[in-house]
């Protein structure tokens, strides 16, 4: 019964991991197609195209430069946003004032 359940589920992540591979083949395939039917690098590069760009890029320091220039103005626009938050999130109490437990509600 163990044995049962266990090849079930190798067999279920199996599919499923055979579902992503054809969803992104299948994007990929229709990507090529585009690109060849548009013929024209500029509007629309194919995969292959590209990935030899990245290929190439990946042993130029700019990238990476480039790269992590991005991810710290990422991270300083979202700490600008966390301070914005709590200089904006001042407590302004309600008409009435808060609630305090065990009052009745009426």
């Amino acid at each position: 019964m163990v044995q049962k359940n266990t090849a079930r589920k190798n067999q279920s992540r199996i599919n499923r991991y055979c579902r992503k591979a054809a969803i992104v083949l299948f994007w990929l395939a229709v990507w090529a197609g585009l690109a060849l039917a548009v013929d024209n690098k500029i509007l629309l590069a194919a995969p292959w195209e590209t990935a030899g760009e990245l290929l190439e890029m990946l042993g130029e320091a700019s990238l990476y430069l480039s790269v992590a220039r991005s991810l710290l103005r990422i991270g300083l626009g979202f700490a600008a946003g966390f301070a914005a938050a709590l200089l904006l999130a001042q407590p302004f109490p309600p008409a009435g004032g808060y609630p305090v437990a065990g009052d009745d509600p009426d």
